[in-house]
């Protein structure tokens, strides 16, 4: 590992070709669990990822600790660079064909919420009560409505959501088949938090647009608008907690579901 360049000082993850058909994405910012969402996504069929054929977990000088994923390199082209020279029948075609590969992605039903190996949630009901809890505040500060809404087995089902999709992540080989990238952020969370947290893709913001309107579920359109009435609490406010009696009545809420 010696031999890898030095990671400079503003990054915490770099990607390195190491020989004809491997490479090595390394630093202190790589998590195991990256490494684990690529194994579980490489299971899913008619999706392409780099498959993963080792990973190192090494202390560093410093006393920090830096995580090394080696994995194949895939021959082709990012399609951020693709992109700008397709026209509007190649484009679409591009995005229906990422559309069909979160599909079978999201066909992978799973229990335990959050990132693959890690998380603060135990079980799903641990999340939305979590998600209500922030609602909560959100209402005791009136950013958002006061009403019955509870997400309180809303947060279903939970599948295999990459959350990172744009263009710098996908690339297309020589066959023109297209490989999916960089599973930091992947995790099991409800199908629609694909679209939600998709992050506009400042350099072909067009395929943004469209993938977004080929994910957009009517039948979700409730809960999408909850979470995004609830930014306060979970950046700003985060630290903030719901008064005593507010969340005795979320958490009793929570048990009259279970009892159901």
């Amino acid at each position: 590992m010696s031999v890898l360049p030095p990671l400079p000082p503003y990054r915490s993850a770099k990607v390195v070709r190491v020989s004809t058909d491997l490479a090595v994405k390394y630093g202190t910012g790589v998590q195991m669990g990256e490494a684990e969402n690529m194994r579980l996504a490489a299971g899913v069929p008619s999706l392409l990822v780099p498959f993963e054929q080792d990973v190192e977990y090494i202390p560093t000088h410093d006393m920090t600790k830096c995580t090394y994923i080696l994995m194949d390199w895939i021959h082709g082209d990012c399609l951020a660079h693709i992109w700008p020279s397709l026209d509007q029948t190649g484009r679409g075609v591009m995005v229906r064909c990422i559309y069909d590969m979160i599909t079978a992605l999201h066909n992978t039903i799973l229990d335990k919420p959050g990132p693959v190996g890690a998380g603060p949630f135990n079980s799903r009901r641990d999340m939305e009560i979590w998600f209500d809890s922030r609602l909560t505040v959100c209402r005791q500060y009136r950013n958002a409505p006061r009403d019955g809404f509870s997400f309180i087995d809303k947060l279903r089902p939970l599948v295999l959501c990459h959350l990172d999709i744009h263009t710098h992540n996908v690339i297309v080989d020589k066959q023109g088949s297209l490989w999916l990238l960089d599973w930091e952020f992947a995790g099991r969370y409800p199908p629609y938090f694909e679209g939600l947290f998709m992050i506009n893709d400042h350099d072909n913001p067009e395929f943004t647009a469209r993938l977004k309107a080929l994910l957009e579920n009517p039948e979700h359109k409730d809960q999408i608008a909850r979470i995004e009435s609830i930014g306060f609490a979970v950046t700003t406010g985060r630290k903030i907690e719901p008064s005593k009696e507010v969340l005795l009545d979320r958490q009793q809420i929570a048990h009259i579901h279970i009892a159901i």
